[in-house]
C-alpha cells in the first residue's frame, strides 16, 4: 500500500504540473468579409457578437472589428481633410468632425465590457459554489472510514463521491492545489482503511485501467490533429480525467502512465514549436519593418529641389506604406514601438513636402501670370488668316507654354482648357480654309476606299516582321490622302481601323505585339491631326493606369487579409490571376504611354 500511495502522488504530481501549462486561445479566421465591410456593417457585426451566447469567446474577434472600424475612420477623416486643404483650407483651421457611429460603437464596446465583466462575477461564483460541494464530498470521504456495512455498499457509496467530484466544474485557483492533495490525501485514507478484498480490488484496477489505456488512445490520436493549439487544449481535460481516475495494478501502473506521457510529450513538442515558429516569423516582419523605418527616414531627411521630385518620393513613401501593409504581425513589445517609429518618419515626410508647396505657392503664381500672357497673345491671334505666320507664333506659344512649371491646381485645368480651345479655334479655320476643295475631297474618299480594298485583299507571309512593315506602309498610304468630305469622315475612318485591325489580328504575333501595332497604327492618325488629341489620349492612359496601379494595391491587401481564413483558398487564388491579369495590362499602357512621349 505503501507502494501504492507513492505512485499516486507521483501520478498527481505530473498530471498537475501538465494542467498548469500554459494554454493560448485557437486562432480562427472570422467568417465575415471586415476589408469589404461598411462601418455601419461592422457596428451591426459588433452588436451580434455582444448578443450571441458566448460573450468570452468572441473577444479576438471584437479587437479585429474595433481595429477595422478605426482604419476605416481614419481614412474617411484623412480624405475629408485632404478635401478641406485642396479648397485652400488651412491646416490649423481643420477640425475633425463628431462621427455618430463612432458613438454608437463606443456604446456597444462599453455594453461588452459590463457583459463580459458579469460572466467573470457568475464563474467567480459558480467557483466558490464549487468549492464548498468539493469540501462536503471531502467530509464525506471522511465519514466513509467509520460506517459500519458492508464493504460492496461502502465502495459503491465511494465511487458516487469520485464521479460527483469529476462532474463538479472549476475552483477558485488559489484553492485547487490544495483542495486537491486533502481529497487525493482522504482517498488513500479510505484504500487504507477499508483493505478491500482482492477480487473487489482488482475489479475496480480493471476498470481504471480501461478509461486509462482509453485517455492514452486518445492522446496519441491527438498527435496527428492539425491545430497544435486544439490538441494541447484537450490534452488537458484529458488530464484532468487521468488524475479523476483510480488506480490500477501494480504492475501496469509505471507503463501506463509512461504511455500516457510520451503522447503528452509529442503534443507539448508541437505546441511549443508553432510558438516558436511563430516567434521566428514575427522577428523576422520586425526586420523587414525595421527596414521600411530606415527607407522612410532617409526620404524624410532628403532635401528635394523641385515638384517633380517630391511627387517621384511620395510615390516612394506609398509604395513603402503598401510593403508595410504587406508584411505580417511582430513581437506584441515590439507592435507599437516599430509602428510609432514608421508614422513618426512618414508624418516627418509630409510635414517637409507641405513646407516645401508653402513656400513653392510664390513660384505658382508666378507660372500661373506667365501661362495668362500666352493665353492673351493666343486670343489676339486665333482670328488672323496669316495662317503660316500665325501658325508658327501659335506652335511657338505653346512650346513656351510647356517649358512653364506647374500653377495652382484650382486654375491647372481651367486655364490649360482655355488656351488649347483657343488654339483649336485658329486650327480648325485654318483646316477649314485649306479642307474646302469639294472635288478633291470626293477624289480623296475614292483613293481611300480604293486602299481599303487593298488591305481587305491583304495576304499574310509566314514572316511576321515583313507583314508588320506591309500594314504599316498602308498607314503611311493613308496618312498620305487629304482629307475628304466631312459626313463621309468617321465611316471612312472607321472601315480603315477595321480592317488594318483584322489584318494584325491573323499575323502569328502575341496578343501584346498586335496591341503594339494596332496603338501604333492609331497614333499615326492621331498624330496628324491639329489641336491635342496626343494629349488627352495620354491623359486617358495614365489615368486607366493609376486605376490599375490602386486596383493592385487593393487586390494584394486582400489576399493579406484572406489568407489567415482556411476557406480562403478560392478567393486568393482568383485574386492572384486578377492582379497578373492587372499587371499585364500595366505593363502595355505604360509602353503605349512611350510611344505617345516618344512623338512629343
Amino acid at each position: 500500500m505503501a507502494e501504492e500511495k507513492e505512485l499516486q502522488q507521483k501520478e498527481s504530481s505530473q498530471v498537475e504540473n501538465q494542467s498548469e501549462m500554459e494554454s493560448e486561445q485557437t486562432e480562427k479566421a472570422p467568417d465575415f468579409d471586415y476589408p469589404g465591410a461598411s462601418r455601419e456593417d461592422l457596428v451591426k457585426r459588433l452588436s451580434k457578437l455582444i448578443d450571441s451566447e458566448s460573450v468570452l469567446e468572441v473577444k479576438s474577434e471584437i479587437e479585429t472589428l474595433k481595429s477595422v472600424f478605426y482604419l476605416k475612420l481614419s481614412k474617411e477623416h484623412a480624405e475629408l481633410k485632404a478635401a478641406f486643404l485642396a479648397n485652400d483650407g488651412k491646416e490649423e483651421d481643420y477640425r475633425t468632425p463628431k462621427d455618430e457611429l463612432e458613438s454608437v460603437l463606443k456604446s456597444e464596446l462599453n455594453r461588452y465590457r459590463k457583459l463580459k465583466n458579469d460572466v467573470y462575477e457568475k464563474q467567480e461564483k459558480e467557483r466558490e459554489a464549487n468549492l464548498k460541494l468539493k469540501e462536503e464530498l471531502i467530509e464525506e470521504l471522511k465519514e466513509l472510514v467509520t460506517k459500519e456495512e458492508s464493504l460492496k455498499e461502502t465502495f459503491d457509496t465511494f465511487h458516487s463521491i469520485q464521479e460527483r467530484w469529476r462532474l463538479i466544474g472549476a475552483v477558485p485557483s488559489t484553492r485547487n492545489n490544495d483542495l486537491w492533495q486533502t481529497y487525493h490525501l482522504h482517498v488513500e485514507h479510505f484504500y487504507d482503511y477499508i483493505r478491500i478484498n482482492k477480487d473487489l480490488r482488482d475489479l475496480d484496477f480493471k476498470r481504471n485501467q480501461e478509461k486509462k489505456e482509453g485517455l492514452c488512445e486518445k492522446a496519441e490520436k491527438l498527435a496527428s490533429s492539425e491545430s497544435a493549439i486544439d490538441a494541447f487544449r484537450t490534452l488537458q481535460v484529458f488530464h484532468q480525467e487521468w488524475k479523476e481516475t483510480g488506480p490500477v495494478s501494480k504492475e501496469l501502473r509505471e507503463p501506463l502512465w509512461d504511455r500516457f506521457k510520451a503522447a503528452t510529450t509529442v503534443i507539448n513538442k508541437r505546441h511549443q514549436d508553432y510558438f516558436t515558429e511563430r516567434k521566428e516569423k514575427e522577428a523576422e516582419n520586425l526586420t523587414k519593418k525595421e527596414a521600411l523605418c530606415e527607407k522612410v527616414e532617409a526620404l524624410a531627411s532628403q532635401e528635394s529641389a523641385s515638384a517633380k521630385e517630391w511627387n517621384n518620393n511620395v510615390k516612394k513613401v506609398q509604395e513603402l506604406q503598401e510593403e508595410w501593409r504587406t508584411v505580417g504581425p511582430v513581437p506584441k513589445k515590439e507592435n507599437s514601438a516599430i509602428y510609432r517609429r514608421f508614422r513618426k518618419g512618414c508624418d516627418a515626410f509630409f510635414k517637409n513636402k507641405r513646407e516645401f508647396y508653402k513656400h513653392h505657392k510664390d513660384e505658382l503664381n508666378e507660372n500661373f501670370e506667365k501661362k495668362k500672357t500666352l493665353l492673351e497673345k493666343a486670343i489676339a491671334l486665333k482670328d488672323s488668316e496669316d495662317w503660316k505666320n500665325t501658325t508658327e507664333e501659335l506652335i511657338a506659344l505653346q512650346k513656351e507654354w510647356k517649358t512653364i512649371g506647374a500653377v495652382p491646381r484650382k486654375y491647372s485645368d481651367k486655364i490649360w482648357k482655355q488656351f488649347r480651345e483657343t488654339c483649336d479655334i485658329f486650327f480648325e479655320r485654318k483646316k477649314e480654309f485649306y479642307g474646302g476643295n469639294d472635288a478633291k475631297q470626293e477624289e480623296n474618299l475614292k483613293l481611300k476606299e480604293a486602299l481599303i480594298e487593298k488591305i481587305k485583299s491583304f495576304s499574310s507571309s509566314e514572316n511576321p516582321e515583313e507583314d508588320i512593315k506591309s500594314l504599316l506602309a498602308f498607314k503611311d498610304e493613308w496618312l498620305s490622302i487629304g482629307h475628304v468630305p466631312i459626313k463621309q469622315k468617321n465611316k471612312i475612318n472607321s472601315d480603315y481601323h477595321n480592317e488594318l485591325n483584322a489584318q494584325f489580328d491573323k499575323l502569328n504575333l502575341k496578343k501584346e505585339d498586335r496591341e503594339i501595332e494596332k496603338f501604333r497604327s492609331k497614333l499615326g492618325d492621331i498624330n496628324d491631326n491639329t489641336g491635342d488629341k496626343l494629349y488627352s489620349e495620354r491623359k486617358k492612359l495614365s489615368l486607366r493606369l493609376k486605376e490599375l496601379e490602386s486596383e493592385i494595391g487593393t487586390l494584394e491587401n486582400n489576399i493579406g487579409f484572406l489568407s489567415k481564413s482556411k476557406s480562403s483558398e478560392g478567393f486568393v487564388k482568383e485574386y492572384t490571376q486578377r492582379i497578373e491579369k492587372a499587371k499585364q495590362q500595366k505593363i502595355l499602357l505604360t509602353k503605349k504611354i512611350r510611344m505617345i512621349d516618344s512623338l512629343d
